[in-house]
């Protein structure tokens, strides 16, 4: 076997890998009904909007403006999840957990709000994960432990804005 022939072969073996990864990922997902979809979707945007704030470094009051945003769309979603079949209780779960974040957020200041920001968005990205909704990449940072999702395939790391937002890879 020449060493071009492997290459092409270990190349499409990677790729039918991924893809296969990529269609029980997509398999695997809950359905979630409408209109706790919408809910659950204008979620997602808001926490988009929220990571781009932090990443753009805004003013506090902007700050405070995309997290109000994110705490009027998670109570939306989580008045509708209340109530409901198995799907449901876990969607209430970690909204529940994402409220609990958000909530010590809104209190907290430096190190310990970036702190439950961390856990926030890696409750977020439970949500985007877990159900079927708009697609959002998720990223992750060796460096800094932090996952967050965003709408764009640029590394824009949240918690790491001033070096440049560079550390992060696509996991999703």
């Amino acid at each position: 076997m020449t060493l071009r022939w492997m290459a092409g072969a270990f190349g499409l073996l990677g790729f039918l890998l991924v893809w296969a990864g990529t269609v029980w990922a997509q398999q695997q997902r809950l359905e979630v009904e409408e209109p706790l979809k919408s809910e659950l979707n204008a979620l997602l945007k808001a926490a988009d909007e929220l990571h781009e704030a932090l990443f753009e470094r805004k003013p506090e009051h902007e700050l405070r403006l995309a997290l109000d945003n994110l705490d009027q769309a998670l109570g939306r979603a989580q008045r509708l999840a209340g109530s409901g079949g198995i799907q449901r209780v876990h969607v209430d779960s970690v909204l529940t957990a994402a409220r609990s974040h958000l909530e010590l957020v809104q209190q907290r200041e430096g190190a310990e709000r970036m702190r439950h920001m961390r856990e926030l968005f890696r409750a977020l990205v439970q949500v985007n994960q877990s159900f079927d909704l708009d697609r959002y990449r998720v990223f992750f940072c060796s460096r800094d432990r932090a996952v967050w999702l965003q709408s764009g395939w640029q590394v824009r790391n949240p918690f790491e804005p001033k070096r440049g937002g560079g550390c992060g890879q696509a996991v999703r």
